[in-house]
């Protein structure tokens, strides 16, 4: 797949629930990366709309005529996505659930702990497995990245405060962004996550989105967003694929 156009920083700013309020005067642009990891296999690149059979997280990637989202199997259109996202990343979603031609996806667009169905027929989406999740204990304040049911890396991670609390059930990685200079608060990168923060700061300027980046670790201060330590955001942009889930649990 191709790596994603430079998208404006201002979308950054604007879009994420987390970080400052206060947008920088010079705002610089955010490199989305191409995922590493979970890459569509050759047979997926074909015109066959055959769903990848075995074990793992099925994820589907948008083509030029993007993905239209349903409420149910055959139902009313709530959604459509473009081939890219709002940062300029391929949009790849989770597929958490499948029924003959019509896959269950996890999209910010239907909001948190829903499903949206996408029929592989009419929207011909590029298919692919991976093995890669991310699992967050807010309560122990710990992120672990497992392949499978194996733990392969466990980080510390800060979560969101009392009144900005960290969403908790299942979303998935949609951008893996670089921000400017002038965006330090961000750390070293940023994995945007399908969530959205519902517990908005009163006077909030900025969007509702939340993501996994650079912060205070161990603590419970964030607008929602999870924080971790730059050496372990730096392993993740590595290895984890955009359309990977993230379970967030209590």
């Amino acid at each position: 797949m191709s790596v994603a156009r430079v998208t404006a920083i201002l979308s950054l700013v604007v879009l994420l629930g987390c970080g400052s309020s206060s947008p920088p005067s010079e705002r610089r642009a955010a490199t989305p990366r191409e995922p590493v990891a979970g890459r569509a296999p050759s047979h997926a690149r074909t015109s066959s709309v055959a769903v990848p059979s075995g074990g793992g997280h099925l994820a589907a990637m948008a083509t030029r005529r993007g993905l239209t989202l349903r409420d149910r199997p055959g139902g009313k259109v709530v959604a459509h996505l473009r081939a890219k996202t709002e940062w300029g990343s391929p949009t790849v979603v989770w597929a958490a659930e499948h029924r003959g031609r019509w896959l269950g996806v996890v999209a910010s667009a239907v909001g948190n702990n829903r499903i949206a169905w996408v029929d592989v027929v009419h929207d011909r989406p590029l298919m692919w497995r991976s093995q890669l999740s991310l699992q967050a204990d807010l309560s122990a304040r710990t992120l672990e990245l497992r392949r499978d049911s194996n733990v392969i890396r466990r980080m510390s991670i800060g979560i969101g405060s009392p009144d900005t609390p960290t969403p908790v059930g299942r979303f998935s990685v949609t951008d893996k962004l670089i921000p400017g200079r002038d965006l330090s608060f961000y750390g070293c990168c940023l994995l945007a996550l399908s969530g959205r923060q519902s517990h908005l700061r009163p006077g909030w300027a900025g969007g509702d989105r939340i993501a996994i980046h650079g912060g205070s670790v161990g603590g419970a201060a964030s607008a929602g967003c999870i924080h971790a330590n730059n050496s372990d955001l730096k392993r993740l942009m590595k290895v984890v694929p955009i359309g990977t889930p993230v379970y967030i649990r209590s």
